[in-house]
């Protein structure tokens, strides 16, 4: 299966990203949707050691307040994200073997805006009409 992202803005009055998808077979279009996306403009780590016993059943969280040192924060990579959530869903709808035809909603109201800066990032304007195969293709 093969898409091609049509738009991508912010959903109006919000910080989440609006993408409007539409998914071929071929030339052929046969599904279209649109995706509400919650991608953080940054991410904040915990690098710093931890004492955790092996027999520990699972990994506690980092002190909230440890040596500033231990913390790195990083730029999410908004155009692997927005691909990821759209394989993801290509991967589900196939195993379902259920295309609705357009499954957009019509309620959705989205803005150029961009208060994360998501869209200014380089490579996010680029998966706008560019057809991609699915990782599914191969």
């Amino acid at each position: 299966m093969n898409y091609e992202i049509v738009k991508i803005e912010t959903l109006t009055e919000s910080t989440l990203l609006y993408v409007e998808v539409d998914f071929y077979n071929g030339a052929r279009l046969i599904h279209r949707n649109d995706f509400v996306m919650q991608i953080p403009a940054t991410i904040t780590r915990y690098t710093g050691p931890m004492e955790i016993p092996p027999d520990f059943p699972f990994t506690p969280l980092p002190d909230p307040d440890p040596d500033p040192r231990y913390w790195l924060t990083l730029e999410t990579d908004a155009p692997a994200e927005i691909v990821s959530n759209i394989e993801r869903y290509i991967t589900r709808i196939e195993q379902r073997q259920a295309l609705p035809g357009d499954s957009r909603d019509s309620r959705i109201r989205s803005t150029p805006a961009d208060p994360l800066g998501l869209l200014a990032r380089p490579g996010v304007a680029a998966l706008v009409g560019q057809r991609r195969a699915s990782m599914d293709n191969g």
